[in-house]
């Protein structure tokens, strides 16, 4: 049987391009038009986030037998991102291919990607692209690390999926100048993110006791890196989208409703009861957790503080600017921490509340002793109670121990 021959071609390097479009080519090549045109058309109709949903109900779904195989896990990546780009006759040339830039895809720079030529039995020719390299995740996910090689492939994929897709998108932001179709484009995906999050965040709960920790674990992880896609996509075309913003609290809410306690505790059990007990008092605060699944999220009435944070003050809302801290901006925010995990005085913490809230607060409250305001993913980070080793250990001098500042007599009760 004839194998077609698979011709794998070098970019040209440090070639000066011309814009022609959202697509950059060396001379607008009128043959190469042809092919490229639809392309061009419909790069902002196209759908950006389907990897998501292959994870879901498609090819890539983690129970799949293939995934047994180490290669396969290894290959995800690459194989989820090598794309035909464009199929052209025996007799067209290929040779302006090269030299067009595809970053718009989901690629950083021109040297990360490369351009394969497939020759079918038909003459006809397959124009692919082939990423050579991955993308690392640049946010920091809540979620502790499970020990398997399955489920760290499975996170890298999602991560590297992740990071183009913000590429993609900030390329739309960027090439496209029509309002409509910058709304069309960011409503579409945010909609669709939607749906994928309703029917993931259930998929969950039918997965739970019938698949291995393995799977439950990815799908998990699957959840939050669509709430966080979502969260991205409001707040990058927040000027373009006029529905009502989702929060990330309410649904991280939602998503623990849809697990039992019993499952969190083992799938964690490898970082203790801190990852479950951050989850308890982040997302079910005022919230009745002693059944088997969480129960809603407070009513509106009971914002917290990181919900109204997050709305624009009114003038003269806000009467006092942010405090200065002169110290260990380390040290002070490990104070807080335990005022809100480890000091008890009638089995009850110093401060109650969630550390979302206290993470707004702190926010909106500080600057370090430069006066710049305190960086989110250093108090996401430091406030959550299974990262050990990033806050300032007992021995650390840095560190300032105030459980001695409260005692039992200084309860009114």
């Amino acid at each position: 049987m004839y194998q077609p021959e698979l011709q794998l071609r070098t970019k040209r390097k440090n070639a000066k391009f011309l814009q022609y479009s959202s697509l950059y080519l060396l001379t607008p090549n009128p043959a190469l038009t042809k092919f490229l045109s639809p392309m061009l058309s419909n790069v902002s109709d196209r759908i950006h986030i389907l990897l998501y949903e292959e994870i879901m109900s498609g090819k890539y779904r983690p129970y799949l037998a293939k995934f047994s195989s180490r290669e396969v896990l290894e290959g995800m990546i690459f194989e989820a991102n090598t794309t035909r780009i464009a199929v052209v006759g025996k007799a067209d040339d290929t040779a302006s291919f090269f030299d067009t830039e595809y970053c718009h895809y989901g690629f950083k720079s021109t040297d990360d990607y490369d351009i394969q030529i497939k020759e079918l039995n038909s003459g006809k020719k397959e124009i692919y692209l082939k990423p050579m390299c991955s993308y690392e995740l640049r946010e920091v996910m809540d979620i502790p690390q499970f020990v398997s090689f399955k489920c760290s492939c499975f996170m890298a994929l999602m991560g590297d999926e992740f990071e183009r897709i913000k590429i993609r998108a900030e390329k739309i932001l960027v090439s496209i100048n029509d309002v409509n179709q910058l709304r069309a484009y960011a409503s579409k995906h945010v909609q669709k993110l939607k749906k994928l999050y309703h029917d993931a965040k259930h998929l969950l709960k039918e997965l739970q006791d019938k698949k291995s920790q393995d799977d439950v674990y990815i799908i998990f992880a699957l959840n939050l890196f669509i709430i966080r896609t979502i969260m991205f996509y409001q707040q990058l075309f927040r000027p373009y989208i006029k529905t009502k913003e989702e929060s990330e609290e309410q649904l991280m809410s939602e998503l623990i409703k849809e697990v039992t306690w019993r499952k969190i505790y083992s799938l964690f059990r490898c970082s203790g009861k801190g990852y479950c007990d951050y989850l308890k008092k982040s997302y079910t605060e005022n919230t009745d957790v002693s059944g088997s699944t969480v129960n809603e999220p407070p009513a509106d009435k009971e914002k917290t503080f990181s919900k109204k944070e997050s709305q624009p003050a009114a003038e003269g809302d806000r009467a006092y600017t942010r405090i200065k801290i002169n110290g260990n901006t380390n040290a002070f925010i490990e104070m807080f921490f335990q005022l809100l995990e480890t000091i008890k005085i009638n089995e009850k913490t110093i401060i109650e509340t969630s550390y979302k809230n206290l993470e707004a607060f702190m926010l909106y409250s500080f600057t370090d002793k430069w006066g710049k305001p305190l960086r989110k993913h250093t108090l996401n980070t430091y406030l959550k109670p299974y990262r050990h080793d990033k806050r300032p250990k007992g021995e650390n001098s840095n560190r300032i121990d105030v459980s001695g500042f409260f005692t039992e007599e200084e309860n009114p009760d």
